[in-house]
């Protein structure tokens, strides 16, 4: 009788001692995982005093690492660093069906879109051919004014060509070394050349625009005598003056310039002589 009353306690303690147990097994496996973290660099010192329960494997910058509290359930949790040759079949399966339903979810994004042109396309049909229709004209044109130009460009070379010798630029009158000098600046993509007038032109003889908007006054000046340095005052006057005002002065000889001249110009007149002529005209470019 003895034995049967002491029994139950003696179960009762042994199913007490055994949580016991296995609550100090879990307190010493928590322990050593705060040790862990408490010598851990970077990102795991940033993860103190949170829940143990809730850190992860990539939050301690190792994202195959196992932490140390963790148990069977929590360490077979897969990170996305896991390398293919290491996924279990059941995991290469998902992603290869996931890429598969992507694809097709590609496909039918495209079907669904030529599907809603079409039937755009047949609601507003008569809209549709009439943009089309100005498109064609807009390209058309734009064909017709390239070809204009390409046309354009190939006659100004060409008469370039054809008077861009010293023995024809030396018997050249005035106006025709102006007109080659303004068809030069044109090949080299000056806009609005046009030669001024002769009465009152301060020295001026052709005047152009670089590409980016300099306004330019150039005096040409076809002689054999060496031109001097009253040539060059009489150039900066005039686009010092209010008719050229602000313009970039150019002088272009085919002669040569005196010493005097080349100093009085300094940085406020461009000279183009002779040997500078030459290379402009076989087709290096005019730099203003």
């Amino acid at each position: 009788m003895a034995h049967v009353r002491i029994r139950p306690f003696i179960d009762r303690a042994g199913v007490f001692l055994d949580s016991r147990r296995k609550m100090s097994v879990r307190r010493s496996s928590i322990l050593r995982h705060m040790t862990f973290l408490e010598a851990a660099p970077g990102p795991a010192a940033s993860l103190r005093g949170q829940r143990p329960g809730f850190l992860c494997p990539a939050a301690l910058g190792d994202p195959g690492a196992v932490l140390p509290f963790s148990d069977e359930r929590s360490s077979g949790m897969n990170t996305p660093d896991v390398p293919p040759s290491a996924r279990s079949p059941v995991q290469r399966a998902a992603i290869n069906t996931a890429k598969i339903v992507g694809a097709l979810a590609g496909v039918a994004a495209v079907l669904w879109s030529l599907v809603a042109v079409v039937r755009l396309v047949v609601a507003h049909h008569v809209v549709v051919l009439l943009a089309l229709a100005v498109l064609g004209l807009v390209i058309a044109t734009w064909g017709v004014v390239r070809e204009a130009e390409k046309r354009k460009a190939a006659i100004l070379e060409e008469r370039i060509r054809d008077r861009a010798r010293w023995e024809l630029v030396d018997a050249m009158s005035g106006t025709d070394f102006e007109n080659l000098v303004a068809d030069l600046l044109r090949r080299d993509g000056f806009r609005d050349v046009r030669r001024v007038g002769r009465s009152h032109d301060g020295g001026v003889d052709v005047v152009a625009r670089a590409a980016d908007g300099r306004p330019i006054a150039v005096q040409c000046k076809r002689q054999a005598a060496r031109v001097g340095a009253d040539r060059v005052r009489n150039l900066i006057g005039a686009v010092n003056g209010s008719v050229y005002d602000g313009h970039r002065a150019v002088l272009v000889t085919s002669s040569v310039f005196t010493g005097p001249a080349a100093r009085e110009s300094e940085s406020r007149v461009l000279l183009v002589d002779r040997h500078r002529l030459g290379e402009w005209m076989k087709g290096e470019s005019l730099k203003v």
